[in-house]
């Protein structure tokens, strides 16, 4: 996410009424995501959590690549205790 750049509202409501449900029919169960702090990104952030939050999905937004890491390797070590 932190590298896409401004995402035109058409593309995000694509992305969150289309990509996410069809991902999570297939098995997805949490985003982990960097790049959400940027003020112009709010309304995409909204959404996302909103969407989300309806999928049942676990949204994580972290400020770097290092916290986005250590969130996905707790799930890593929960999933093989």
């Amino acid at each position: 996410m932190r590298h896409q750049g401004k995402i035109g509202d058409e593309d995000q409501i694509w992305f969150v009424s289309k990509v996410l449900p069809e991902a999570v029919r297939t098995g997805l169960k949490r985003i982990v995501t960097v790049g959400f702090t940027d003020p112009s990104r709010k309304t995409y952030l909204d959404r996302m959590k909103e969407v989300t939050a309806r999928l049942g999905l676990d949204f994580f937004v972290c400020e770097s690549m290092d916290e986005a890491r250590d969130i996905v390797k707790e799930f890593q070590v929960r999933r093989t205790s």
